[in-house]
């Protein structure tokens, strides 16, 4: 082979590379996937939402034909332009989790009409209801909302992060203690990372709505907690009974990821790498939480039912 051939050959091998490149996401990146396809969700959509519907509200969702109206298109804009901001601050909030290795491209699927307005997709995706999201905090151009919809990825990226990080852990709760003590954990943390400013600290000390929350909330913390260590065996009326609203509905209500949240807001005070050891101890760690930072009379019925 001459010289002009090899320089040839040479020139259409590195094309051919900077082609494969181009159609490969690059290494950290945050990218879009929109759920609707010809005005109908597509198919990532509706796999997204499998476990989160029966299947009867799928297959009435996949008949639905229409575009996005004008409120939903304001949150995709909205959130085309946070996706650089995302991708900057991603290394930050995997700080609290020692030893994982998330996926190098997370993907922000929208979509419409599923009803929750943000939550995760297996391992490398966030999903957000552009529905739901218009219904609940307005159009996407209110003050204030490019903000909330940081803090809402924030929070469910952590959730990617934490899912990530049990599978690596072999973290698998095997009684129903251990699932609420983990759901605590898991919702505690993305509470953290999405609290609005309102309830943190003024010159190190809580706001009076937070002491109030909290004075609240950590009696059914506590009274929860006790019920469960107490009841090995609940039936399954007792468990949706005890497990109702710990993470779902106001949130002024949730009794068991807002307290956490309120914790781990206090114990990183600023530092998030404060929480890995919290986190390295999977649902124990909220007993750590909870014996730093409840009222000691709470705490003490507590662990009189760990006994």
């Amino acid at each position: 082979m001459n010289i002009q051939s090899l320089l040839f050959v040479v020139a259409i091998f590195l094309l051919s590379c900077a082609g494969e490149d181009q159609q490969k996401p690059p290494r950290d990146a945050t990218l879009i996937k929109l759920g609707i396809d010809n005005n109908r969700i597509s198919q990532d959509w509706l796999n997204a939402l499998q476990r989160r519907h029966s299947q009867q509200f799928l297959d009435s969702l996949s008949q639905i034909e229409r575009p996005l109206d004008s409120l939903e298109q304001g949150w995709v804009h909205m959130i085309e332009s946070r996706l650089p901001i995302w991708s900057s601050y991603k290394d930050s909030l995997e700080v609290p989790f020692t030893n994982v290795q998330i996926a190098d491209t997370v993907f922000v699927l929208l979509g419409y009409l599923g009803n929750n307005d943000g939550f995760t997709y297996q391992l490398n995706t966030v999903c957000f209801d552009l529905t739901a999201l218009g219904r609940v905090y307005g159009p996407a151009s209110k003050q204030g909302n490019d903000n909330l919809i940081d803090r809402l990825f924030a929070h469910e990226f952590t959730h990617l992060v934490h899912k990530q990080w049990a599978r690596e852990h072999a973290l698998r709760p095997q009684t129903f203690k251990d699932s609420i003590l983990w759901e605590c954990l898991y919702e505690g943390i993305g509470m953290y990372r999405s609290l609005n400013k309102r309830w943190f600290p003024i010159d190190d000390k809580l706001p009076q709505r937070t002491e109030d929350l909290m004075a609240d909330l950590t009696p059914v913390f506590t009274s929860r907690l006790v019920a469960i260590h107490e009841n090995l065996n609940p039936t399954e009326a007792e468990k949706d009974s005890l497990h109702h609203r710990l993470s779902h509905g106001p949130v002024p209500k949730k009794w068991g990821a807002m307290p956490v949240a309120i914790w781990m807001m206090q114990e990183a005070n600023g530092d998030s790498r404060s929480l890995q050891a919290i986190i390295s101890k999977g649902p124990d760690g909220v007993l750590d939480l909870a014996k730093k930072y409840l009222p000691k009379e709470q705490w003490s019925q507590i662990e009189e039912s760990l006994r």
